[in-house]
């Protein structure tokens, strides 16, 4: 067997025993977005809006590329919100991260790649720079430290992609992790893109009125 598809076979078999199957391999790639959420250790709204606006927009982009319903944004939203409602460890995410690289979109496509890691890399400099978690903070801290680590690591698995090791087999510091994401991406989150929705409705409502009343 050629090695490299063993070794995908592999990181598939890891992928499966925490419950992420069939098209769910795919939002893998979402995690470092997921990542920047969590980085400054608190899940803001403003944070949440820009990731359902790109996971909207990007689940729409790929339908359209495929000709048909290929992928269900219900799907992506049941997926991403269970790293969501508690905070996965670092470890978790980062090795999810790295596999991403190697199971990922457009691995077929370097220049289709190329262009969603940008996207993606975008999307998580908007995460970064939209909420802060005190005021006043400082003339450099519109990023937190630990948010600017967080992207940097995230663009040195994106450059260093294709000499990653990916035979490392996944491990957690804590055995409760595993259990608990498969707890998670099995629940049935049929609301949460509804709620995104009804807060964007009312934010630009909002919005509306205050121009309207000044």
């Amino acid at each position: 067997m050629n090695e490299r598809i063993q070794l995908r076979e592999e990181i598939t078999e890891q992928l499966k025993s925490l419950g992420i199957t069939g098209k769910d391999v795919y939002f893998i790639d979402y995690i470092p977005l997921i990542e920047m959420i969590w980085a400054d250790g608190q899940p803001q709204q403003g944070e949440i809006n820009i990731f359902y606006d790109f996971l909207e927009k990007h689940v729409a982009h790929l339908n359209e590329m495929a000709g048909y319903s290929a992928f269900r944004l219900e799907e992506a939203v049941q997926f991403v919100s269970g790293f969501l409602k508690e905070r996965p460890s670092a470890e978790m995410l980062k090795t999810l991260r790295n596999l991403s690289t190697h199971t990922g979109l457009f691995k077929k496509d370097s220049r289709k790649r190329a262009s969603f890691e940008k996207s993606l890399l975008a999307t998580c400099l908007d995460i970064g720079a939209s909420c802060v978690t005190k005021y006043p903070y400082g003339l450099h801290e519109r990023f937190n430290t630990d948010e600017k680590r967080c992207f940097f690591e995230i663009l040195d698995t994106f450059e260093n992609g294709k000499v990653a090791d990916i035979s490392i087999p996944i491990r957690f510091k804590y055995r409760e992790d595993a259990q608990k994401t498969k707890l998670h991406i099995n629940r049935r989150h049929t609301c949460a893109i509804k709620s995104f929705k009804q807060k964007n409705k009312q934010a630009t409502e909002l919005n509306h009125n205050s121009r309207y009343n000044q």
